[in-house]
């Protein structure tokens, strides 16, 4: 009984901690207008905080997607599945990625290139938001996570 207790309890808390640790967010928020040159605002969140980086609109000079070549955990034969994300272009060469994390969903991260390339050619667009989340994930995956624990500890009574 004991140890159906201490079983559903790591459970419980491996889905609290993956909620908690891998549920990123990221914001990019860019305004400009004809008194000002304008800049940007990158947010990234998860459940223990975030990170703010101011950008000055002048610094960036595009977008593209990254790709990363990432081996399937359960294949023998080491094959990789690619894996994208955006990366901010910015004019001392630095690249400024979105999240610090890789996704498989290339189209979504191509139409994000689109709109900040569109944004930074087009000087009558005076404000951008592009917002990234995988929290469906993260919370389906932490949800059943805390479900299959409660369960286990019921069981155990």
């Amino acid at each position: 009984m004991q140890g159906r207790t201490i079983f559903g309890g790591l459970f419980v808390a491996a889905g609290i901690m993956a909620i908690a640790m891998f549920d990123w967010s990221s914001t990019l928020t860019c305004d400009r207008s004809p008194q000002s040159p304008g800049s940007c605002q990158l947010v990234r969140r998860n459940g223990l905080g975030s990170r703010e980086q101011t950008l000055p609109l002048s610094r960036l000079q595009g977008a593209r997607v990254e790709t990363k070549q990432v081996e399937l955990s359960s294949d023998r034969l080491r094959r990789t599945t690619p894996m994208y994300r955006v990366v901010l272009l910015a004019t001392d060469s630095a690249e400024i990625p979105l999240t610090a994390y890789y996704t498989g969903d290339r189209a979504s991260k191509e139409g994000m290139v689109f709109l900040i390339s569109t944004f930074l050619e087009d000087s009558a667009q005076t404000s951008l938001t592009i917002r990234q989340s995988d929290r469906q994930r993260v919370f389906l995956v932490g949800g059943l996570l805390i479900v299959l624990g409660i369960a286990i500890l019921r069981l155990g009574r």
